[in-house]
């Protein structure tokens, strides 16, 4: 017969591999263009694990969050596997299956019972809430800060058990590096307050433990002050992103409306999990008050009931309050972000529920033996189709343009999807798609400057230069400070043949964000096309200065050293660039008409071939490869 120790580690091991099942699909996977942009293409990331991206990850805020050890792992990912999207997703999804094995161990340490740990662990795992925070490389820092929390409740089971100060200082380390990883956490000393409820025992709801309570409460004082350290920094990162809308956007009675609805919208969400997608707009005045009574009602009505079980069941009080407790940062009381409500946010809280679940199954198990195998049947049967729908769910991450034409038809007129997804499209090079998108974006959205500008590269692509200048100059109007908007239509404008003023443009550009590498990039273009070969260098070399890996401009200098025959260079950079953006016709044209001129035609003739490859229509790669027909040099 197997020792408990074994049995644990056997269910451990048997957690972790059904998190995988779930999620090893991720590793093909590619980035989404929500948030992760901001990763990818961040030159501090490319430091690695080295003094300089230590400096960056913990002297910066890194979209409207201080997150300095979540930082650090995307630092490890970049210096093991550089950009490759799957590295980061086998490192979101081993995170967390890490995390529902240490779930599993952790309630086990505080409750000494397994089966129950087993199913609230497995609940865990596999809930198709929780993928968004596993499957979207941004949302790291949910896992990170997770694995982090439950180590620390792990080690305050002991230290609550035998109070002892190396495992309060356990603790305390551990708490600290949870909230660095995310601000979650902040409400983890509260939460021991309730495993002090239960299941530790140490306190109980009478009137006569009052001094009980507060004892316990200034045991907690060093983790109450580091929770109010990190709020302030945090505080202070989202309000210098303008992350924070104010009162007159969302006034306070608009935000508690939305938060009692959005407790009830989770609880549902988490008793049948459909249509769950990666923004759900704010409501702002659209809720009834029928809705807000209805929501309202049903929440009193769980924690009268929560209270009255309080002795007979006291599991059900202290899941319910672990739900409504670590759900209050992110609830829309301090709203960040423009959402109603996010899957993400359920990752902690979900546990409280899942807890209630499976004590109160085993509780029934334990009063009625002869149910025990049809509430394990049972058990077994939700947990595979829970998996089943999370693993659906997770393939619908796969890339921006699956994700957002799933989600638009769950939500066809969301503004922030439909934004994303015209963007998605004018990567893939499909304009006419990124043209109506794009449109039924600003018909719900009139003001977004960011939908207008990549309307007019759409455009612009499809050579309707009078239409993109058009939609550019209304998108100053609307935000004249705008220095992209005034970028492209410096571009726009060196289509149509308007030099100066394409070149007035530029300057404003740059004179605007002087950091804005693609504004470096294209005013070297002018210059180059000016014949003003040095100013032309001048300028890339300053957007490779701002951007490292700017493909544009290493290609585009490849381009000037071409110009001045200048061949072994130009391969070099022409190959830089190829390593960044390999599909880019124009950088392998330039690196083929390189390679013919140090005469090696066989090189150059597979390259002018995948250049065409990448773009059939694109005619000086044709032209090359009928000199090299011919048999002369460009």
């Amino acid at each position: 017969m197997k020792s408990p120790l074994a049995l644990r580690i056997a269910i451990a091991a048997a957690l972790f591999a059904a998190a995988c099942a779930v999620y090893a699909q991720t590793a093909r996977f590619d980035f989404i263009n929500l948030d992760d942009p901001v990763l990818y293409t961040n030159p501090q990331l490319q430091h690695g694990l080295t003094p300089a991206g230590l400096r960056w990850a913990f002297t910066s805020f890194h979209v409207a969050n201080y997150i300095p050890v979540t930082l650090m792992t995307y630092l490890v990912d970049f210096q093991r596997a550089g950009l490759d999207p799957g590295a980061y997703h086998v490192t979101n999804f081993l995170f967390h299956a890490v995390n529902s094995a240490l779930l599993f161990l952790a309630l086990h340490a505080l409750t000494r019972r397994t089966w129950p740990s087993a199913l609230a662990a497995a609940l865990f795992a596999v809930h198709p809430l929780h993928v968004e925070s596993v499957a979207w490389v941004s949302e790291r820092k949910d896992v990170v800060s997770t694995f982090f929390g439950l180590l620390a409740l792990w080690a305050y089971a002991a230290y609550a058990r035998r109070p002892r100060l190396r495992s309060y200082l356990a603790v305390f380390v551990l708490l600290a590096c949870g909230l660095a990883a995310k601000s979650m956490l902040v409400t983890l000393p509260c939460l021991l307050l309730i495993l002090d409820f239960w299941p530790l025992g140490r306190v109980t709801f009478r009137w006569a433990d009052r001094r009980a309570w507060l004892r316990l409460a200034v045991e907690k004082l060093p983790l109450f002050t580091l929770v109010v350290a990190i709020s302030g920094i945090t505080l202070l990162a989202q309000r210098g992103a303008d992350a924070l809308p104010s009162t007159d956007l969302l006034s306070i009675s608009t935000r508690i409306n939305n938060a009692v609805v959005a407790y009830v919208r989770y609880l549902g969400l988490t008793l049948w999990p459909r249509d769950l997608i990666p923004y759900y707009p704010h409501p702002k005045h659209a809720l009834s008050a029928a809705q807000i009574a209805g929501a309202a009602a049903l929440l009193i009505t769980a924690s009268a009931a929560a209270w009255r079980l309080r002795v007979r069941a006291p599991y059900f009080l202290a899941g319910w309050l672990w739900y409504l407790g670590t759900l209050v940062p992110v609830i829309g009381l301090v709203q960040v972000g423009g959402q109603a409500m996010a899957d993400r946010y359920t990752y902690v809280p979900h546990i409280g529920i899942f807890i209630a679940i499976a004590w109160a199954l085993a509780d029934l198990a334990d009063r009625v033996p002869r149910a025990r195998i049809p509430l394990a049947a049972a058990s077994l049967a939700a947990i595979a189709a829970l998996g089943l729908a999370a693993h659906t769910q997770a393939a619908r991450w796969r890339d921006s343009i699956t994700l957002y034409e799933y989600t638009l038809a769950i939500s066809p007129s969301n503004a922030v999807v439909l934004g994303n997804l015209g963007e998605a499209y004018l990567q893939a090079k499909r304009y006419e798609d990124t043209i109506a998108t794009v449109r039924r974006a600003l018909a719900v959205e009139p003001g977004s400057i960011g939908n207008r500008r990549n309307l007019s590269r759409a455009l612009r692509k499809l050579g309707r230069f009078d239409e993109a200048a058009h939609t550019l100059r209304e998108a100053i109007l609307l935000r004249p400070g705008d220095a992209a908007a005034h970028n492209d239509l410096g571009l726009v404008l060196m289509d149509l043949g308007q030099m100066p003023a394409a070149r007035r443009n530029f300057e404003q550009a740059i004179e605007l964000d002087p950091a804005l590498p693609d504004a470096h990039v294209n005013y070297g273009n002018w210059f180059l096309r000016e014949g003003s070969l040095p100013e032309a260098e001048s300028q890339y070399r300053i957007a490779l200065e701002l951007q490292p890996r700017s493909a544009d401009a290493l290609s585009n200098l490849g381009a000037l050293h071409l110009l001045r025959n200048e061949f072994g260079q130009a391969e070099i950079l022409s190959r830089r660039a190829l390593a960044i953006a390999p599909e880019d016709a124009v950088t392998r044209t330039n690196l083929a008409a390189a390679l013919m001129a140090l005469g090696d035609a066989a090189s150059a003739r597979r390259e002018a071939e995948a250049a065409l490859r990448a773009d059939p229509a694109y005619a000086k790669a044709r032209a090359l490869l009928e000199r090299l027909d011919r048999g002369t040099v460009p």
